[in-house]
């Protein structure tokens, strides 16, 4: 999910059920470690809409929760998700290196930069790119879909 969400570890543990619209395959980010990463939308792929809707149904406010619907610690995550998810598959990597996986898939795909910003909650540099330049979720949820097929 920090794959293909580009989420920083902080951002994936807060969102809330209430902040995941299924209906408009987005996630607002309301709690970011930035301000231009707060209150973005997260494009969901249409591929992994399965899975959002199975986690709305869990115990808990949040999307990723522990058992009892608390919200994990960033320690927590790690030794209930994270590490077990690298020690099945045999490997070695942080939940940050998921940014930019993502960002590197994007570039690949030959996503706008813009697009890419947007998605991992980079800050718009540029009067270009913060004043005239106005992506449509349409183009976000275009663009991860064109990685997560």
């Amino acid at each position: 999910m920090l794959i293909y969400s580009g989420c920083r570890v902080g951002e994936y543990r807060h969102i809330r059920k209430t902040d995941v619209k299924l209906l408009r395959r987005v996630i607002v980010i309301r709690h970011s470690k930035t301000d231009t990463g707060a209150g973005r939308l997260i494009p969901i792929p249409r591929k992994l809409m399965p899975w959002y809707e199975e986690a709305m149904q869990t115990p808990g406010l949040y999307i990723c929760g522990r058992a009892d619907g608390s919200r994990h610690s960033y320690d927590s995550f790690r030794r209930a998700i994270f590490d077990p998810v690298m020690h099945h598959f045999g490997m070695s990597h942080t939940p940050h290196e998921c940014r930019h996986t993502l960002a590197s898939m994007l570039d690949s795909a030959d996503v706008n930069r813009t697009v890419i910003k947007l998605i991992l909650g980079h800050s718009l540099e540029g009067v270009t790119e913060r004043v005239y330049t106005h992506k449509s979720i349409r183009e976000l949820l275009r663009a991860i879909d064109k990685i997560c097929t």
